[in-house]
């Protein structure tokens, strides 16, 4: 899969319209592009993603890469997470989970749909996921 020019201009856009909010964009550093050491390296310019909030985190047997929602919720409050796990011995290959914001009631279905194609998911307590299948 090739991106068009104009996806590629429209991404990068996006890249820069996001890390305008990011605070050490405001600074001459490395993560700038900017070395003083090496002529023609005085440009800002930013490449680093910050309009995503996913983390990967490793977890000994397992590796998951986790996102919480834009929306900070007071610490009194259950903070929503999504994520997919990964383990070793393939028992959580690709799980995706979710912790929610509240917990459903016993006779309610949570599902998600990712792409147009519906998920049913399998929950407990204020925790949803499906293993595929």
């Amino acid at each position: 899969m090739e991106p068009t020019p104009e996806a590629e201009r429209d991404w990068l856009a996006h890249v820069h319209d996001t890390g305008r909010r990011m605070l050490f964009t405001q600074v001459d550093s490395w993560m700038m592009g900017i070395n003083s050491n090496v002529a023609g390296k005085d440009k800002r310019t930013f490449i680093v993603y910050a309009g995503g909030a996913w983390a990967a985190i490793d977890r000994g047997a397992v590796c998951e890469a986790v996102s919480r929602s834009q929306k900070v919720l007071p610490k009194d409050k259950v903070q929503p997470i999504a994520g997919i796990s990964f383990a070793a011995d393939h028992r959580r290959w690709g799980e995706f989970h979710a912790r929610l914001s509240r917990m459903p009631r016993s006779d309610a279905s949570v599902m998600v749909n990712i792409g147009g194609q519906p998920f049913l998911l399998v929950t407990r307590g204020d925790w949803a996921w499906w293993r595929g299948g």
